[in-house]
């Protein structure tokens, strides 16, 4: 029996063959930078929003002078820059080095409610300063002293559980303002779905999440256990809490978990099951007292994962057209018939869920779609893209636009859309439905932000309106341009507004559970159309007005529902019922977004490229190299560096180096310095003499020698997504001078000389569903090539090939992938390039001038066991990867000349050409896991089966492939 040798290799791979390629330089240097300031906040803004700007910075230092659910008496500036450029609603605080960045343009959907965009923004994101501030004590202090702010992030997101920091963020915005999403029904839909249905949850499947069901994020299920503890415990709690896990003994386990016993007799897994033991009863109470609309549910395909049916549009009283996406699909368009049947249509492509619409006529689907500046990452825009239903066609009718939520007439010519400028000054603009040409604007002199606006004739158009933490609807005439409300302004959300004779229906959340809602354009009363247990939106009326569809929530996603449009049914606004769980409310406060006081602030320019700080150090993986590095960024993310020390696991040597980019314009360029010490191999010639007979002989000897290089670089990344796919370009050149010293004088010269370097990276992949492995079509590509300059002793060129080309498998989620490779470099060389070829799987370093390798990969999951193993490991999926490998290893013909030569050269020959070939099959296990109810891992082994079975063992190795938090 052959020994089976057992490697341990930990390999980390980002996304496969390349990520995203450039990080740096997100914003095009054309702006110019402003920025304001008091005690808590810098605010950085490009120039045009003061406003915005001062209104943030008054809200951060109410919120900082207030003293309410405090967490600690931490206070130092945070700087915040506002990202007007992108059209995706989102914000962050981020380490490396600390700021908070805020994405201004709002979402149509806001899903914090009626509230203003950067109110909101502002109160979520600096409860996270505040976390971030304050849990810099105890351990995590001394080890953001040694490893700095990623390390400090991390750290203190091992200590306190993920869902403390959000749900505390989210319970916040809530208890202070009139919004938040604790207020907004979907936010505790989900779990009511889940609960009153009978599925099983418990903390460990709710903290690791499933690839089978949709379990609640850490945003639902952190903001019901910080309100319950509020609730029963009182505000300071959660600082409490926070303070004791913090200060605790580095080698404390679960010490969040530990002071939630201290001070509620539970531990964290029995707190949770108590908590939402008591949601579940009075879910069940409030159940009884709701009379559900009857509905006939449209699709009618069993789902046997999370699937969602949305944005239902009838296009006849036969059919109607709707979105599906789910865990296994990416959002697509279907024409689903009164009988259930599918048909498919096309595939929208990318867009911010939140700004998500679809409108249709009998010709045409319209909806918008995000597109990319080719280099500024922060730059997005918004078109409109119109689908031919007849002739199948798809086109996209504005170019580097911000429009929203469009909507076609029933003639077919028109379209209404919000217009949002990066300055925050929103309009309403009428285009062509066939060019996309702008054929009018609608002033808004009141400056309210639109939200899905409507055809109610052709002269008249009805939108939703939002200021001041409230919106109402109103009604625009286009010949005239008056306006007037047809609604109170309301604090509750309202959205998706759909017009239908006399009435314009939409969503809103007046019972506490998102339902129908129907105003009347004549007399303006309001009136409940549905009566839902989890919640209804999208509303749109059938041809003939007899029917109502909406899509529906369930545990297993939204569904298409009918209904009867019966007015005798509807239910005045009036005597509407709320039935949402305020655990919020014993604990609200006044509004902090009311009565601000409005500070003068001096504008001060600010520069594109600021200050650079030093920030982090780390341990990190990139095969075949270990690698620590000590990073260093400034706050404007156009000038990064990183000093390194790597270990190359091929070659066996370590090298330091430490690069500068600087991203400011175009061409990201990069400044490298490197001290290497270098381990390879050299074919020698010698010549005995023995018996006056002269012996050719060949050995390959270890080569080692120090290296120091000095490089310049230019980098040129292009985002090409377009779409469903991404799409990634980037051309990296270098010039470098090295200066080599070899240990021994008989494997190579001491020399001077210079190389240049090219480095073409590709990416065209599809998007995927969450269940996917790999993309079901992509390309991916990389080449590298290095060559010295000039007539020199260390004369060599290296080529190095990554590919790899992703198609379907049999089912949905099962993968084909093929890898083809190449390297070439001279074997004969006396320098060598750093080797970074993946050679075939089950055998090591293959000596070489050319090597071409092919791998055969069929990736598959094999179930989604959803099993825990008490509070340590939690299995969320197993999967596996059968693979072939086939490789060529070819030594060209070679004169004796071309060798490195150790005693004079008599002999007149070459060493002639030889192949082999090397072949291995096996099989790669690998588990998707949460650990510690913290890290995930995806982490396996692999088993390889050597063809060249008389010269190689088997192999097993231990595979790492990705870790987040």
């Amino acid at each position: 029996m052959k020994q089976i040798n057992f490697i341990i290799s930990f390999i980390l791979l980002a996304n496969g063959l390349m990520a995203q390629s450039y990080f740096i330089g997100l914003n095009p240097p054309s702006i110019q930078w402003k920025y304001i300031e008091n005690d808590v906040a810098k605010i950085i803004y490009a120039e045009g929003i003061y406003s915005q700007a001062a209104r943030i910075a008054d809200v951060i230092q109410k919120l900082s002078d207030s003293s309410y659910f405090s967490l600690g008496s931490k206070k130092e500036q945070v700087s915040i820059i506002l990202q007007n450029q992108s059209i995706t609603p989102n914000a962050f605080v981020g380490v490396g080095p600390f700021r908070s960045e805020f994405y201004t343009n709002p979402p149509q959907n806001n899903f914090g409610g009626a509230v203003e965009w950067n109110d909101l923004l502002a109160i979520h994101e600096y409860r996270h300063v505040q976390q971030f501030q304050n849990a810099r004590i105890g351990v995590v202090k001394a080890a953001y002293s040694v490893f700095g702010d990623y390390f400090w992030s991390s750290l203190a997101h091992l200590i306190m559980p993920p869902w403390f920091f959000e749900g505390d963020a989210v319970f916040t915005e809530t208890a202070l303002s009139n919004a938040g999403r604790g207020r907004m029904p979907y936010f505790e839909g989900q779990y009511r779905a889940l609960l009153l249905t009978g599925a099983s949850l418990n903390y460990e499947k709710n903290s690791a999440g499933s690839y089978k069901k949709l379990i609640p994020n850490i945003y639902n299920m952190g903001y019901h256990l910080t309100a319950s503890l509020n609730l029963d415990y009182g505000e300071n709690i959660m600082g409490n809490l926070f303070q004791e896990a913090l200060k605790s003994s580095f080698l404390s386990f679960y010490p969040f978990s530990k002071s939630l016993k201290k001070h509620t007799g539970m531990r964290t897994p029995k707190y949770y099951e108590a908590t939402f033991s008591k949601l579940k009863k009075e879910w069940e109470q409030k159940a009884t007292k709701i009379e559900i609309t009857e509905a006939k549910k449209l699709n009618n395909k069993v789902k046997k994962s999370f699937t969602n049916y949305t944005h239902p549009n009838y296009i006849d009283i036969q059919t109607l057209i709707a979105e599906k996406a789910g865990f296994n699909e990416i959002p697509t368009f279907y024409r689903i018939q009164i009988d259930g049947s599918e048909n498919r249509i096309t595939r929208p492509g990318f867009y911010s869920p939140s700004n998500a619409q679809l409108s249709i006529n009998k010709s045409s689907l319209i909806w918008t779609e995000k597109a990319f500046d080719p280099r500024w990452g922060n730059v997005e825009y918004s078109n409109i893209i119109r689908y031919d239903l007849t002739q199948q066609l798809k086109k996209q009718l504005t170019l580097k636009a911000r429009y929203f939520a469009p909507e076609i007439n029933n003639d077919g010519d028109k379209i209404v859309a919000v217009h949002a400028p990066t300055n925050q000054g929103y309009e309403l603009h009428i285009l062509n439905a066939q060019n996309g040409h702008l054929d009018q604007k609608i002033d808004n002199e009141d400056q309210y932000q639109y939200a899905f606006p409507t055809w109610i004739d052709e002269t008249n158009i009805a939108t939703v309106v939002r200021k001041s933490g409230k919106n109402a609807i109103q009604i625009i005439h286009l010949g005239t341009g008056k306006s007037h409300l047809i609604t109170p302004w309301w604090s509750e959300k309202i959205a998706h507004l759909k017009s239908y004779q006399n009435y314009i229906y939409f969503d809103g959340i007046f019972n506490g559970i998102d339902n129908i809602y129907a105003c009347s354009i004549e007399d303006q009363e309001v009136h409940q159309v549905t009566s839902t247990l989890f919640g209804a939106i999208q509303p749109d009326i059938s041809p003939d007005g007899k029917m109502l569809a909406y899509s529906a929530y369930s545990n297993m996603g939204y569904d298409i529902q009918t209904t009867p449009l019966i007015k005798e049914n509807w239910k005045l606004m009036e005597i509407v019922e709320n039935s949402l769980i305020d655990y919020f409310k014993p604990m609200f406060k006044d509004n902090i977004l009311e009565n601000v006081s409005k500070q003068s602030y001096e504008e001060q320019s600010y520069p594109t490229t600021d200050r650079f700080q030093l920030h982090s150090r780390l341990l990190s993986y990139v095969p075949p190299n270990l690698i620590f590095n000590v990073y260093g960024d400034n706050k404007m993310s156009n000038l990064s560096g990183i000093g390194t020390y790597q270990y190359n696991l091929n070659e066996k040597s370590g090298s330091w180096s430490s690069k500068l980019q600087w991203a400011k314009y175009y061409p990201i360029f990069t400044l490298e310095m490197a001290r290497k010490y270098r381990n390879s191999y050299v074919p020698v010639y010698f010549e005995n003499d023995e018996n006056d007979e002269i012996t050719p002989n060949l050995e390959t000897r270890n080569q080692n020698w120090t290296e120091n290089d000095l490089g310049l670089g230019m980098k040129l990344p292009f985002n090409l997504t377009t779409g469903n796919f991404y799409n990634f370009v980037e051309i990296d050149q270098f010039l470098r001078q090295h200066w080599v010293n070899y240990d021994l004088e008989e494997t190579g010269k001491d020399e001077s000389f210079g190389s240049y370097e090219l480095d073409l990276k590709m990416r065209f992949t599809l998007r995927q569903a969450y269940q996917h492995l790999y993309p079901r079509m992509g390309f991916l590509f990389q080449s590298n090539f290095q060559k010295s300059i000039g007539t020199t002793s260390n004369a060599s060129h290296n080529f190095l090939v990554n590919s790899r080309l992703y198609l379907p498998g049999i089912f949905k989620n099962h993968s084909f992938f093929s890898e083809i490779d190449y390297h070439s470099e001279p074997f004969t060389a006396q320098y060598k390039f750093l080797d970074n070829f993946r050679y075939p799987r089950g055998y090591g370093k293959l000596i070489h001038d050319q090597i071409h390798r092919i791998g055969l990969n069929y990736a598959f999951p094999i179930c989604y066991p959803d099993l825990a193993i008490g509070p340590l490991i939690f299995i969320k999926r197993v999967k596996a990867n059968l693979f072939y490998d086939y490789a060529r290893v070819i030594l060209n013909n070679t004169d004796v000349d071309a060798l490195t030569p150790l005693t004079s050269v008599t002999f007149n020959g070459s060493v002639p050409y030889a192949e082999d070939i090397y072949k291995s099959t096996g099989i790669e296990l690998t588990f998707d896991i949460r650990t510690l109810r913290l890290i995930d891992f995806d982490i396996g082994m692999r088993f390889s089966y050597p063809l060249k079975t008389t010269e190689y063992s088997h192999t097993v190795e231990f595979i790492l492939s990705s870790i987040s938090f």
